[in-house]
């Protein structure tokens, strides 16, 4: 995984990616922001990322080898609290 904060909106994604989605986000002050995996094995603080809006994008490939629906995160993580 790799987080990168740019000071202006990057280009087009690189080929190659799977999958791409872009959403706008708003920090608010006092806001404490975090990044997680999609199932919690890791996670931290994003402590460079201030107030205000931003332009999020995701990209990513190879995330559904071998799960070919939701079934596994039901099964794995879903029903553990």
């Amino acid at each position: 995984m790799q987080i990168v904060v740019h000071d202006a909106a990057p280009g087009d994604p690189e080929p190659g990616w799977e999958d791409v989605v872009e959403v706008s986000a708003v920090v608010p002050d006092g806001a404490r922001v975090r990044w997680s995996t999609w199932a919690g094995e890791d996670e931290s603080d994003l402590d460079s990322v201030l107030p205000g809006s931003y332009g999020v994008r995701v990209s990513a490939r190879g995330r559904v080898a071998g799960r070919e629906d939701a079934t596994y995160w039901h099964r794995e993580v879903g029903g553990k609290a």
